[in-house]
This record gives C-alpha cells, sequence and structure tokens, in this order.
C-alpha cells in the first residue's frame, strides 16, 4: 500500500520492485534499497533463454565484474516485452533503456567499452 506523496501518481517499475519486498514505503531500508536501485546501471537481456541469449547474459557478468561496475542485470523472455523494445532478432542487450546489440552475442570488451 503506497500513501503520501506517491498516491494517485504513476510509480516506476523500480518502485514497483522494491514495494513487492514488502518493506515500508519511506522506511530506511526501503530508502537504501531504492537509492541502491538509481545508482545501480539497469542491463537487460531480451531473448528466448536460448544457449546465445545465455552467452549474452554470462558476457554480460564478466564485463561488469571485469569493470567493477555495479549493475542491476534481468533477463527479458517474454516476447510483447521484446517487441516493445523494436527488437526483432535476439539475443539483444539494453542498457538503461536503450537498445545497444541486437541479433547477435557481444563480446566482453564490447560490452565493457559500453559499461
Amino acid at each position: 500500500m503506497v500513501s503520501g506523496k506517491w498516491e494517485g501518481k504513476t510509480k516506476d517499475k523500480r518502485l514497483k520492485a522494491v514495494e513487492s519486498k514488502k518493506w515500508k514505503v519511506g522506511s530506511r531500508k526501503w530508502e537504501e534499497e531504492r537509492l541502491k536501485e538509481e545508482l545501480d546501471m539497469v542491463i537487460k537481456v531480451l531473448g528466448s533463454g536460448c544457449k546465445n541469449c545465455k552467452k549474452l547474459y554470462s558476457n554480460v557478468e564478466e564485463a561488469a565484474k571485469n569493470k567493477g561496475v555495479s549493475i542491476t542485470l534481468e533477463k527479458v523472455t517474454d516476447y510483447k516485452d521484446i517487441v516493445g523494445y523494436g527488437v526483432m532478432k535476439t539475443p539483444a542487450l539494453v542498457i538503461d533503456e536503450e537498445v545497444k546489440v541486437s541479433g547477435r552475442i557481444a563480446k566482453v570488451s564490447e560490452i565493457e567499452a559500453m559499461l
């Protein structure tokens, strides 16, 4: 349940994710999680879950580890969501809601340059 300044306003996806953890909105733990998620770069791997999608996912993990960057990494397998990004070929890489790579597996070095 959301109250106060958020009441009646559209909440972004991150707020919904934080609310789903059952922390009281406005509590110290809620604020810490919200700030952490705002600082993280949000990266999504779009695809059906095939071996190429899994390889791209692992390349992203490796690139973030190599660069020492804090990221939020998500898998998107719902075709409606994938098409919503304008992607027709998978796997695809989305960084902060911008499609960077589509239809191929990006190399670790290439992903590092994007981070």
